[in-house]
């Protein structure tokens, strides 16, 4: 049976789910600091047992060795694997959020005694898995039934170092339909009407709110917000942006930290959701490319092929794909994308 853990917070309900450690004999040579650590890494982003023993700092073969337990404990599992430089390499990922020993009494009847709280776990609980992984992954943008920080697309007048214009603010209304799905769209409270959290790249910059929850679309060379935050991504574009909109290409090439692979082609983009390098308490979504194609496989990526993204990991808390877009209908347009990490 499914279970959730629900605590209260500042006077508002959370709740996360919750593994039910059956045997505790099994799990006590990892009831260790090393593990809760490793543990901790492995729910916010994907990685390999080499970057884990990186990050922090230890020797890889003990490393090794603990991932061997937590996996034979069932709290850690192996999401992908991949072939690198001749060697099978494996993505791990913790299998839940919070661990917990289960006794046999003590329930409270939510239901009859709680109904809001009922109606907010029943609601979540009778929708598929993608559905709800994609509300978590727009949970930092929802705030009660309004939406809570900006679409941030390129301007469509010559800006920036290349003096470029951008032609895909109307990836936009994909996003905005998907997000009709989750939310009434509405501005915040403090929004004073609906294009408050619609802006322009030059706007943001202009009313200085770096800091925000932001959903970036377009590549550094006709957003200057992807600009700004392209040195703080595991996934960025390296050289400079040339030419204008439609056929602009806004870099030589796409180098991810997490593979150590980097790809040219043109119709290469990439998907990242991670804390706001301006902000840590905000989160932003990065949807762009290596070109207008590259841009339009990320976005295609989140709004109409999200069920294959979220299935790539537990948590959708942070995360980072690289996708090409491809012509599968062979209509000279991208409509479908391939996963390629």
């Amino acid at each position: 049976m499914k279970k959730k853990l629900v605590y209260s917070d500042n006077n508002q309900l959370f709740y996360k789910d919750l593994k039910i450690v059956d045997d505790i004999g099994s799990y006590k040579s990892t009831l260790n600091k090393t593990c809760i650590n490793i543990l901790k890494l492995l729910w916010n982003e994907d990685m390999y047992p080499t970057q884990v023993a990186k990050r922090l700092r230890l020797d890889p073969q003990k490393v090794y060795y603990y991932f061997r337990k937590l996996e034979k404990c069932g709290l850690i599992k192996v999401t992908s694997k991949q072939e690198i430089k001749g060697a099978l390499a494996k993505l791990y990922r913790t299998t839940a959020p919070a661990f917990g020993l289960e006794l046999p009494m003590g329930e409270t009847n939510i239901t009859k005694d709680s109904p809001e709280l009922s109606n907010l776990i029943t609601s979540d609980s009778t929708e598929s898995p993608e559905m709800n992984k994609l509300k978590n992954i727009f949970k930092p943008f929802v705030q009660g039934n309004s939406f809570n920080g900006l679409i941030v697309v390129g301007s469509p007048d010559p800006h920036g170092p290349f003096n470029t214009r951008a032609r895909d603010g109307h990836y936009a209304i994909y996003l905005s339909i998907l997000l009709g799905n989750l939310i009434k769209l509405r501005p915040s409270k403090d929004a004073d009407n609906i294009d408050d959290w619609v802006k322009w790249d030059v706007e943001v910059r202009a009313e200085n709110r770096l800091n925000e929850n932001m959903i970036v679309i377009g590549g550094p060379g006709v957003n200057l917000i992807t600009a700004e935050l392209n040195k703080h991504l595991p996934i960025y574009l390296l050289g400079e942006a040339y030419g204008e909109a439609p056929i602009a290409i806004f870099g030589s090439e796409l180098y991810s930290d997490q593979t150590e692979r980097s790809y040219k082609e043109e119709t290469i983009g990439y998907v990242i959701k991670q804390p706001n390098p301006f902000n840590k308490k905000k989160t932003v979504i990065v949807l762009a490319g290596l070109g207008r194609r590259g841009t339009k496989a990320a976005v295609l990526g989140l709004t109409r092929f999200y069920d294959e993204l979220v299935s790539r990991q537990e948590s959708s808390t942070h995360f980072a794909h690289v996708v090409r877009g491809v012509d599968l209908a062979g209509h000279g347009s991208i409509d479908n994308i391939d996963i390629l990490e």
